[in-house]
């Protein structure tokens, strides 16, 4: 008797879809000066761009893909501060890979301190 056969050829497994090109996961870390974004161009990906807004709002592009999902971190290395920064995705369009963010400390928008990194992990995918 032959063994069971579980898995369906067509289902969309971890990092691949048939119906698409492979997913990449992209990371993208960013530095403030002066309240000022600016990647880190040698630790992240190319292809993406970030500007400055009104107070805690930044705005970038990244590259199109048919679907995507972004994530965000805050990493806050002083010691003597709590690390009390938020980021909120207000909107990100993978087809057009048009991205904005909202930065919140102790609750209301606020850039972000020179010491803090943003790092955005975007999985695209059909790009």
């Amino acid at each position: 008797m032959a063994a069971p056969f579980y898995a369906l050829p067509q289902a969309p497994y971890n990092q691949s879809n048939s119906n698409y090109k492979r997913e990449c996961r992209l990371v993208v870390v960013v530095a403030f000066a002066a309240g000022a974004p600016s990647i880190v161009t040698a630790r992240s990906a190319s292809g993406f761009t970030i500007a400055d807004g009104a107070t805690g709002a930044y705005t970038g592009t990244a590259p199109k893909a048919s679907r995507g999902v972004l994530f965000t971190q805050v990493m806050c290395p002083d010691a003597a501060t709590p690390d009390t920064d938020v980021v909120t995705v207000s909107a990100y369009n993978p087809q057009t890979g048009v991205f904005s963010l909202r930065a919140h400390r102790n609750a209301a928008p606020a850039d972000l301190p020179d010491t803090a990194e943003l790092w955005m992990y975007f999985v695209l995918e059909g790009g």
